[in-house]
């Protein structure tokens, strides 16, 4: 192992982005797949890599409309050009629309990505895995079975911060651990939606663990109501 570009930080794998100099855990939540690499991840993180691209776009845009000229002199150019206007056509109408609704799109941007994170200490995170006895909230894995692939070998991963409510709370309220797949297969159903008897990974005990710590919560903030009001 590299330990230039890897180490372990609170006991989980990570890696060292080449561009901003993170270290960031060598998942593919933080890192794009490349099989080629040995640790099967992009050098690059991921906010990296789509940096890197837009600046590659737009420093090579006079060479790009070069290209395009040189195309368009070639035979049976004439039926991918109308296609490409077409397609060109279609953007213009999209940009008409996002120009009129800049405020519903950035709402939109502002809430996804205000859901895409949890605002969880490493002690809170800890307390809570503690809670379900270190297992995939939903299905039960342990966490000493939750391999990510990292360098061409699968090695412990740590579990997802998982939010119950895919638009609830960002903080330990709304969390649970679960497993890569568990995380990957919820998406952003509702809760019970997903999570019922069809569910092959579903368990009674492990729905009202999963409220009761929910609850927990729900208790506590109703507490702390009752006593500002006093």
């Amino acid at each position: 192992m590299d330990i230039k570009k890897h180490k372990i930080i609170n006991r989980y794998y990570h890696k060292n982005c080449i561009s901003c100099k993170s270290w960031l855990p060598a998942t593919e939540e933080s890192f794009y797949s490349v099989k080629k690499n040995k640790d099967g991840l992009h050098s690059y993180c991921k906010a990296c890599v789509l940096k890197k691209a837009k600046e590659s776009m737009l420093k090579n845009y006079d060479k790009q409309l070069e290209r395009m000229r040189e195309r368009n002199l070639l035979p049976g150019m004439k039926k991918a050009k109308k296609k490409y206007n077409s397609s060109l056509k279609k953007k213009k109408t999209q940009q008409i629309w996002q120009e009129k609704n800049k405020l519903k799109l950035k709402n939109y941007r502002l809430q996804r990505d205000a859901h895409k994170k949890h605002n969880i200490t490493d002690v809170q995170w800890q307390k809570c895995k503690d809670y379900f006895n270190n297992k995939c909230a939903y299905c039960g894995l342990k966490i000493e079975d939750h391999k990510i692939l990292f360098k061409g070998t699968y090695i412990q991963g740590d579990f997802h911060k998982e939010h119950v409510d895919h638009k609830g709370a960002n903080d330990i309220s709304n969390c649970i651990p679960a497993c890569k797949s568990c995380n990957s297969s919820k998406h952003d159903f509702a809760f019970e939606e997903w999570y019922n008897s069809s569910n092959k990974n579903f368990s009674s005990e492990r729905l009202l663990k999963i409220k009761e710590w929910l609850n927990r919560f729900k208790a506590e903030r109703q507490d702390s109501e009752r006593r500002r009001r006093g």
